[in-house]
């Protein structure tokens, strides 16, 4: 049977993937429409999802790193964000989140299932062949 720590690094890629990757939507969405720009919900929904292009660049670096804090943030950001699109969904009936959010709550329950073997593995030196 494989090392854990082979299998906590698969799934540590696997999250720090789907970080970059919800920080390079933010990005293109910034990118293309200027900051602040989901203008059709309420500024603080706004002011959120534009402040996730930082914060998922920064948890898929300190999950690049290795650092206990990162799977606090990375629970954080996704707690938060499937709560905020939840209410999105259901108070201002946005149809565009369905499938990304899907997505969201799936990738949520990923972090949910890695979190103590994150956090035991977090912190400890590569093993160097």
């Amino acid at each position: 049977m494989p090392d854990e720590s082979i299998w906590i690094r698969i799934c540590t890629g696997i999250a720090i993937a789907l970080f970059t990757a919800g920080g390079l939507i933010h990005a293109v969405d910034v990118w293309r429409n200027g900051w602040l720009p989901y203008d059709y919900v309420p500024y603080w929904v706004n002011a959120y999802w534009t402040s996730l292009l930082p914060l998922d660049f920064l948890a898929a670096f300190l999950l690049w790193r290795r650092s206990k804090m990162a799977i606090i943030l990375a629970l954080l950001i996704m707690i938060s964000d499937v709560w905020i699109n939840t209410w999105s969904h259901n108070y201002l009936g946005d149809p565009t989140i369905f499938w990304g959010y899907i997505v969201q709550v799936l990738f949520l329950g990923f972090l949910l299932a890695i979190a103590w073997p994150y956090w035991r593995y977090a912190g400890v030196s590569p093993k160097k062949s």
